[in-house]
């Protein structure tokens, strides 16, 4: 069950197990990084997304226009609250990452997550 010793402090963990990367792009060499936990002192929680190093070199090239259509790649994500610890707590969200050449967007977004 939820570890939630202290009132209102809540352990969040995305990810765990995520589905694969998909590669949407042909070629593509994105890279993805791997999931990440915080403890907080609200219920609120967030994701931090990035694009890929212009010195990789990135195929595709990714810009900074937030406007494209271009899909390079999308995984599956969990959010979890009660524990750090991959998998373990209360899964409260899933959703689908979709990364663009210029931006990334959370799709197909299940909350509460059975």
């Amino acid at each position: 069950m939820a570890d939630l010793a202290a009132p209102h402090l809540y352990k969040k963990r995305k990810g765990g197990p995520p589905a694969g990367v998909v590669d949407d792009y042909s070629g593509t060499n994105w890279r993805r990084q791997n999931p990440g936990s915080l403890t907080t002192s609200n219920a609120g929680f967030s994701d931090f997304l990035q694009g890929e190093a212009f010195s990789l070199p990135a195929v595709p090239t990714p810009s900074c226009q937030g406007t494209s259509t271009t899909t390079v790649e999308h995984w599956g994500q969990e959010w979890w609250i009660g524990s750090l610890t991959t998998g373990s707590g209360v899964r409260v969200q899933t959703d689908t990452l979709q990364k663009y050449l210029d931006h990334a967007l959370h799709l197909n977004i299940v909350s509460p997550a059975p």
